[in-house]
C-alpha cells in the first residue's frame, strides 16, 4: 500500500493519517534523534533509546496535521510524526531487530505514527 504521493513540482507529498484512503498535505522532513524521550509510556524505553543518534524521516509537523483534520491531537506541541514503519525499517537497517520486532508488535498497522516530541530531535538541512 502507497502511504504517501508525490505532488508534482513541489516538496510535499499527499499522505495518508488514520485512514487508509484518507490523504493529507505533509511534507518530508528528516530529524535526528538526540536524546532519550523520558516522558513516553506507550513505546518501551529499549526502543527509544536505540533511536538516539539514527535519522527518522517524519511526515507532518502536530501543527500540520492538526489545521487539516480540524481538530487538537493529545501530543505534545512540536511533536513531528513518522510512521511507525519507517522507524521500524530503520532500527532493522541498523541491526537493531529486537527492537524493531517490539515495535512492529506494538504498532501493526501501516498508518500507525511515532510521536517525535520537541526537545528529543533537531531538523536535518533539506538537501
Amino acid at each position: 500500500m502507497a502511504r504517501t504521493v508525490e505532488i508534482g513540482g513541489s516538496d510535499e507529498v499527499m499522505a495518508m493519517f488514520g485512514i487508509p484512503g484518507h490523504f493529507y498535505r505533509g511534507k518530508w522532513q528528516d530529524i535526528k534523534i538526540t536524546k532519550v524521550n523520558e516522558e513516553d509510556e506507550d513505546i518501551p524505553l529499549e526502543v527509544r533509546a536505540a533511536l538516539v543518534g539514527f535519522t527518522v524521516p517524519t511526515i507532518f509537523s502536530k501543527k500540520q496535521i492538526e489545521e487539516q483534520i480540524g481538530k487538537e491531537l493529545p501530543i505534545p506541541n512540536g511533536s513531528r510524526l513518522a510512521y511507525v514503519l519507517d522507524v521500524v525499517e530503520i532500527l532493522k537497517s541498523a541491526g537493531k531487530n529486537r527492537e524493531a520486532n517490539q515495535l512492529e508488535n506494538l504498532f501493526p498497522n501501516p498508518l500507525d505514527m511515532y510521536v517525535f516530541e520537541g526537545g528529543i530531535y533537531e531538523l536535518v538541512p533539506l538537501k
